[in-house]
């Protein structure tokens, strides 16, 4: 049986707050973002395509769509407050990782090593590390946070 300051606390984390509306706001900023690189590269599609990139753009719209669904999903399960929305955002978040490495294998895959310069291969570090700290960060928080547990109850 729960206490009542157990409940009273329960009562208080319920609701979108704290790190849950940071994680909703981090969302919409990664969906503008994405959304903007997913303009860029359709938009680009034909040029890099005739250089003979069309696989590498390909990947990146294709995956870039899906993150961008996945957000808006997620986002949507969260202010429907759903259960579901724990198991998306893991989704997402493992999803981020993998398109950052294979992306990055991809290229230097079409490049080979010997032509990338040591700022792409750096970039391409950075942006696998702070993915890959994401998944590490927000993925207990999600199944472990008392206010996802609070707030996330259909």
């Amino acid at each position: 049986m729960k206490d009542e300051s157990q409940l009273f606390l329960e009562k208080d984390l319920k609701g979108i707050g704290g790190w849950l509306l940071w994680v909703l706001i981090g969302l919409a900023l990664s969906a503008i973002s994405l959304s903007i690189n997913l303009g860029s590269d359709v938009s680009n599609f034909g040029k890099d395509a005739a250089a003979g990139y069309s696989g590498p753009i390909e990947f990146e719209i294709f995956s870039d769509l899906a993150l961008v669904i996945l957000i808006l999903w997620t986002a949507r399960l969260i202010l429907k407050r759903r259960r579901l929305a724990v198991r998306i955002m893991t989704l997402f978040l493992v999803a981020s990782f993998l398109i950052a490495v294979m992306d990055s294998a991809l290229i230097q895959g079409m490049v080979g090593t010997m032509s990338l310069d040591n700022s792409s291969n750096n970039q391409a570090s950075i942006a696998q590390g702070r993915t890959l700290l994401m998944v590490l960060i927000w993925v207990p928080y999600f199944y472990r946070s008392r206010r996802v547990r609070a707030t996330l109850t259909e």
